[in-house]
């Protein structure tokens, strides 16, 4: 690894993850869990800057869907040639089937932000949303920062796996080639 890399994320490692998260998000919980791996960060403290770098922007996102209702989105809304009992029949579908759609929403790239804002739009009430919200990003961060932590363990064990792998391989080839020569020496 470059050593002006390594020092940069040695210094602001935890920043870059609270940045980065919004736009990336189980991509980048991963490769922090990665490099937790490597005792470059902490699992726990990748989980905890996950979560918060989540949920804030989340929470914003969802606060502006809601607040600019009746102007902004109405107008992309027109734009998109969305008549006004389509938007009560997507509002109704939001409402009903919240928690798949904010699942949906985070795990697909480029969806988090629009999605967020649509889910302010649908007035769903803010104490679920936040609920779900904080329950999701809670249950992903764990997951993908232990997956991308025990992923560079495996990807450790692996590479002297790999190497005891050759070691056997060639022993084998070796024991065979001096067997079939003393069978040859016996007939």
């Amino acid at each position: 690894m470059d050593s002006a890399l390594l020092t940069l994320l040695l210094n602001n490692g935890y920043l870059i993850i609270f940045l980065l998260v919004f736009l990336y998000g189980p991509v980048i919980t991963y490769a922090g869990g990665f490099l937790a791996s490597l005792s470059l960060m902490n699992v726990w403290i990748v989980v905890l800057v996950t979560i918060f770098g989540n949920i804030i922007p989340d929470l914003v996102l969802f606060w502006i869907g809601k607040t600019s209702r009746t102007k902004t989105i109405n107008k992309i809304a027109d734009y998109l040639h969305l008549t006004a009992p389509r938007r009560k029949k997507i509002e109704k579908l939001l409402n009903k089937h919240i928690i798949k759609a904010v699942i949906i929403f985070k795990l697909i790239p480029g969806l988090a932000i629009p999605g967020m804002v649509l889910a302010g739009y649908s007035k769903t009430s803010t104490k679920k949303f936040t609920l779900i919200s904080i329950t999701y990003n809670i249950i992903a961060a764990i997951v993908f920062a232990l997956l991308g932590f025990y992923s560079g363990i495996a990807s450790t064990l692996f590479t002297t796996g790999k190497n005891l792998v050759i070691v056997l391989i060639v022993l084998v080839i070796v024991i065979y080639g001096l067997l079939k020569y003393f069978k040859n020496r016996v007939e």
